[in-house]
């Protein structure tokens, strides 16, 4: 969606002038400026959205010499975030229900005036956000290049004296086996092995906030190249193996002659090292780490083992998660090191899971395409397509925090619709065949408060059991209301937006048919 400077710009098809008039009345009490351009054939409404772009199309139901299906789909192959409000007098639910379905933002009917009111507050909201983006862009471009350099310089200022620590802690091993008959060579040795291990941890953890940085920002690519699978793994493999030697773990590995991909040497090198890594870390002294490659004619497919005790089946599919360390009280570094794995793997066009062995050990599985899609070959968000999305309905009259929580929701592939009040998302569910997946609501609102709400919305038909979350700045009142059971989730102000989202997906999947 794309505004002016200064201004909405509005595409109208065919809209009376009195819907016109109503609109700039509006647009005028808002304290905000709208150019509007007229359009009456499919022809016009073609070029106009082909040459320009617009902040909203305004289109009557009842077109002449073509249906507002038609509209939309024209408007949809050019531009296809721009919303595309309906006025009318009056439409049936099925009628409701078709065009919700072929992509309309909204249905404004010319006997609820108040609904235009919100629809250009929203508009308007976005428009301020959007102006105030495209002038911070070269100041965020600047951030992120004094951003990148921060870290490039506090790692670089942290592995120096890291490095120095790692040498002493060596040096007190080398001199503790002179003296092995010193009453101090066995404290001495216990100790200089912890230094080493807490500095091999440090490493990582700077390793995986430089990674965690990068991935989020959406500034790290990948550099491809013809690379053999083969030499990257036993790379991977000889840099392990004095870890491994410590533990008196060994590699067995079964790889065919030549395995060329195009792909980032970089990253697929820190895929192979965090997996065997992790399977060192957990397998028991004296053991093997199995390293086994196979091929079909589409892909690589390779699998680590180990034999370790192997996951709890609760948490096979928690793996992968950022910050996932395995359950509470085991967190032994950032928990992000998977997640980047599956990230480097995805972003070469491939997939990885995890599975417990019979004989007992756990399984890392991933493949590699041998001629990934180029559009896969990227670290930014691949969009979860608009009809696969769930619908989550955000309710709150504080504009700043409802803008939020749907923008954090819509960025992690939901479809979102907000409200301000109770009245608006009951008209939408009653007039409407538009069903959400989740309430996320707040409980001190100005009409009544959420669980009323929830309970009110529950009575509709098709939503008795409609999952709900509460956002509130006091559980204790949530508590003390009757309708405390109808909640299935409460977050307490100031909310933990990345504890929302987990909550979110978390209940949509335990609700999903």
């Amino acid at each position: 969606m794309t505004f002016s400077q200064n201004s909405l710009r509005v595409l109208s098809i065919q809209s009376p002038e009195e819907d016109l008039t109503d609109l700039k009345s509006v647009s005028d009490q808002l304290g905000m400026k709208i150019e509007i351009q007229q359009v009456k054939t499919k022809v016009e409404i073609d070029n106009m959205v082909k040459n320009q772009n617009w902040g909203m199309i305004l289109s009557e139901f009842n077109l002449d010499g073509f249906t507002v299906v038609e509209a939309l789909n024209l408007v949809r192959r050019n531009i296809a975030d721009v919303p595309f409000i309906i006025i009318s007098d009056r439409l049936g639910e099925e009628n409701v229900a078709d065009v919700m379905r072929a992509g309309v933002e909204d249905i404004i009917l010319r006997s609820h005036p108040a609904r235009l009111d919100s629809v250009l507050k929203r508009l308007f909201n976005d428009h301020d956000s959007q102006t105030k983006e495209k002038n911070s862009n070269k100041s965020t471009s600047e951030a992120f290049a004094i951003k990148e350099q921060m870290l490039a310089i506090v790692s670089h200022d942290i592995k120096n004296p890291l490095s120095a620590i790692y040498l002493e802690a060596q040096m007190l091993l080398r001199v503790a086996d002179r003296a092995p008959k010193s009453i101090f060579s066995e404290e001495v040795k216990i100790q200089a092995n912890r230094i080493l291990k807490t500095t091999d941890r440090m490493k990582n953890l700077i390793s995986d906030l430089l990674d965690r940085s990068k991935t989020e920002s959406g500034l790290q690519r990948l550099e491809k190249s013809e690379v053999n699978l083969n030499q990257i793994i036993q790379e991977a493999v000889d840099s392990l193996r004095p870890i491994a030697l410590e533990k008196g773990i060994t590699f067995e590995t079964s790889l065919k002659e030549s395995s060329q991909l195009n792909g980032d040497r970089n990253k697929l090198f820190q895929v192979f090292t965090n997996l065997l890594s992790n399977a060192v870390k957990f397998s028991p002294p004296g053991l093997v780490v199995r390293v086994n490659e196979r091929e079909t004619d589409q892909d690589f497919i390779f699998s680590i083992e180990d034999f370790g005790p192997g996951l709890p089946s609760s948490e096979l599919q928690k793996v992968f998660d950022k910050f996932w360390t395995g359950g509470k009280g085991k967190a032994n570094g950032t928990g992000l090191g998977l997640f980047i794995t599956k990230t480097i793997v995805e972003a070469h066009g491939g997939s990885i899971v995890v599975e417990n062995l019979p004989r007992g050990g756990a399984s890392f599985c991933f493949s590699l395409p041998k001629e990934p899609n180029a559009s896969q070959l990227t670290f930014e968000r691949i969009m979860v397509p608009r009809d696969q999305r769930k619908i989550i309905f955000v309710v709150d009259d504080d504009d700043d925090l409802r803008e939020v929580i749907a923008w954090v929701m819509e960025k992690e592939g939901f479809e979102v619709r907000s409200f301000s009040s109770p009245k608006d998302v009951l008209y939408m569910l009653t007039q409407t065949h538009l069903k959400p997946d989740l309430l996320i609501v707040d409980f001190h609102l100005d009409e009544i408060n959420g669980c009323e709400l929830v309970k009110r919305i529950r009575k509709l038909t098709g939503l008795n059991e409609l999952p709900a979350v509460l956002i509130t700045a006091s559980p204790l009142d949530v508590e003390t209301t009757e309708e405390r059971d109808l909640t299935g989730e409460i977050i307490t102000k100031p909310v933990n937006l990345e504890g929302l989202v987990m909550t979110a997906e978390k209940m949509i999947t335990i609700n999903a048919p």
